[in-house]
């Protein structure tokens, strides 16, 4: 963990590319090599032909969505892949999350409802200690960014959720997100802003960091259920955990469930990747404000922004 106040500000991406005259040109020379998309190299075609999108493919997992909010794919990444994601990742800056939070309102306090109960669900606190990497200290040349901007990915991912079409969400610390959970760290119960978000598992630590989750908890439209929330934060509801192995992608409806990464233990960190997507244009976005970028990635973020 570094001072994030020292982290580098990219401009629209990361300080390390820069656009210049020279790579421009040569990136110009060696367009028509890189033409493909990044998922042709990176996913496992035999068991996910997202190239050749069939109702054989995509019938079942859009019934699981349906069903039950989340879809898992298991070896979705090939291993070669996974090996180079994690080296490219592992020593970014990050920014240390060690707070004492609710799971309402998690990243700003003044999106939690108000109850003046103090047994009230919305009032119930937890410990977290994850490790943050915003999206602006990814770079363009690692293959989790080329898999997130990949097309092809993206054109999946939408069929699964029944949508015509998903576009990239463009805040540059929220759309592409790294979590490290070290030794003894934990993400707290919580919900989603965002109807669904990507996650690709690359390192599960030695022992724990399971996900857990207790599906569909709120209404399609918002309705809370604070009778079953308070259950599952008593540990007197049924939830689902699972250990997802290294390479699997998962389309979840954070939103709807309320979920939770259990502790880690080990040396080996717990590495997740959070891709964020939209049902709208850029345009058409609903952005986050200053404030919450910086209680999410650091005060590093005001530097950035002043620079620009």
């Amino acid at each position: 963990h570094r001072n994030s106040r020292f982290f580098r500000c990219g401009g629209s991406r990361c300080a390390d590319e820069r656009p210049c005259v020279a790579m421009r040109l040569v990136a110009a020379l060696l367009a028509p090599a890189v033409a493909t998309d990044a998922a042709l190299r990176l996913v496992d075609l035999e068991t996910y032909p997202i190239d050749q999108l069939s109702s054989k493919l995509l019938a079942p997992l859009q019934r699981e969505w349906l069903e039950g909010g989340r879809v898992s794919l298991k070896g979705f990444l090939t291993p070669a892949t996974v090996t180079q994601m994690v080296d490219e990742v592992k020593d970014l800056p990050s920014f240390r999350r060690l707070q004492v939070v609710r799971s309402y309102g998690i990243a700003s306090p003044r999106d939690s409802p108000k109850t003046g109960d103090a047994e009230h669900p919305t009032e119930t606190l937890w410990a977290q200690d994850v490790f943050a990497v915003a999206g602006d200290q990814i770079a363009n040349s690692t293959l989790l960014r080329q898999l997130y901007q990949s097309t092809l990915f993206a054109n999946f991912v939408a069929q699964v959720l029944g949508l015509p079409r998903i576009y990239r969400y463009d805040d540059r610390y929220q759309d592409l997100n790294v979590m490290f959970t070290r030794d003894g760290g934990q993400r707290a119960y919580h919900y989603d802003a965002s109807d669904f978000i990507v996650t690709v598992m690359l390192q599960q630590p030695e022992v724990g960091g399971e996900f857990e989750f207790a599906p569909m908890l709120r209404g399609a439209n918002g309705e809370e259920n604070y009778e079953k929330v308070t259950q599952l934060f008593r540990g007197q509801l049924p939830t689902i955990v699972s250990r997802a192995e290294p390479g699997t992608v998962t389309i979840f409806n954070g939103r709807r469930s309320m979920h939770r990464a259990r502790a880690s233990y080990g040396a080996r960190t717990r590495i997740l990747a959070i891709f964020s997507y939209d049902t709208q244009a850029s345009v058409n976005q609903t952005r986050p404000d200053l404030e919450k970028n910086v209680r999410l990635y650091g005060e590093r973020v005001k530097y950035c922004t002043a620079e620009e």
